[in-house]
């Protein structure tokens, strides 16, 4: 009987120390999971602000290309490059000037031709 009493003890003994080893295996499961699920959080939403600064990014350069008339292939590279044609025409420009009373200066400019810009 003694021996029975001490298996029963010994029993008790290994039953409450496989539950304490369970109850820590399983807070360091909860722990462990609850820090990963806040990291994964916390990166989903630095990834979700990140995707919204590059919405507003690639708005504001298309809003820019499409000022200048810039377009770009799917890889990132300018597909055409547009430029506008102005053409100044000046008439004959005579500019009197007036030299300390003494007498004139006169310059006389006519430009034609086409800028590329």
């Amino acid at each position: 009987m003694a021996l029975d009493n001490k298996k029963d003890k010994l029993g008790l003994l290994a039953f409450k120390k496989t539950k304490q080893l369970n109850a820590l295996i399983q807070e360091l499961r909860n722990t462990t999971i609850g820090s990963l699920n806040e990291d994964v959080n916390a990166n989903a939403n630095a990834i979700i602000q990140i995707d919204e600064a590059l919405t507003i990014i690639n708005a504001k350069i298309d809003s820019l290309s499409n000022l200048f008339g810039i377009t770009y292939n799917t890889d990132g590279t300018i597909a055409t490059e547009s430029y506008t044609t102005h053409t100044h025409n000046y008439e004959d420009t005579t500019i009197n000037d007036t030299v300390d009373g003494s007498g004139s200066e006169t310059a006389t400019q006519k430009e034609s031709g086409e800028v590329n810009t």
